[in-house]
């Protein structure tokens, strides 16, 4: 293995890992994150419309295990925000989400591709249109899987790859 060259990819829950990760540490040298979670408090006031209440239960009984609500432990949910942290982020990074994406809603992801063009940091955004959390269009999955590969290959095998090497925006 060679350190200098670790990539790091999640989606969902896994994308809101990325997010929180890469800002935290220079380790890796490419990062994709999929319909990742990216300002946690905006999507704790949210609603998942996919099962029809408000994404605040996540935080409190389901995987971010914060055992209190945003009033009552404002500074502990500030702390874990990507957006935050934002400022230290070095790693390129892939995010990808479908436009019909309402679990992690797609303005998530486009809120961190703005946040990172504002403070000049280097990532492109895809959006699939039609598509939700998951991406399910054969032809559309097909292309994110070579995106993804050509993302890794682009930043840890330096192979040009002229959609990413091309600086026009996605």
């Amino acid at each position: 293995m060679d350190r200098d060259k670790i990539g790091l990819i999640g989606h969902s829950y896994g994308g809101f890992e990325v997010n929180y990760i890469v800002n935290r540490t220079n380790l890796f040298k490419a990062a994709v994150s999929g319909s990742g979670i990216f300002d946690i408090v905006n999507w704790y006031f949210s609603m998942g419309w996919n099962g029809s209440k408000p994404q605040f239960w996540r935080y409190e009984e389901e995987f971010f295990k914060m055992s209190s609500m945003f009033y009552d432990s404002k500074e502990n949910y500030l702390k874990q925000s990507p957006l935050l942290q934002l400022e230290n982020l070095h790693t390129p990074v892939l995010i990808w989400t479908g436009k019909e994406d309402y679990h992690v809603n797609w303005e998530q992801s486009v809120s961190m591709y703005l946040a990172m063009r504002l403070l000049k940091k280097e990532g492109k955004l895809l959006l699939y249109p039609n598509e939700k959390h998951v991406i399910m269009n054969p032809s559309k999955a097909k292309d994110l899987n070579q995106r993804i590969i050509n993302w890794f290959d682009f930043f840890l095998k330096n192979t040009e790859i002229d959609w990413i090497k091309n600086k026009r925006q996605l």
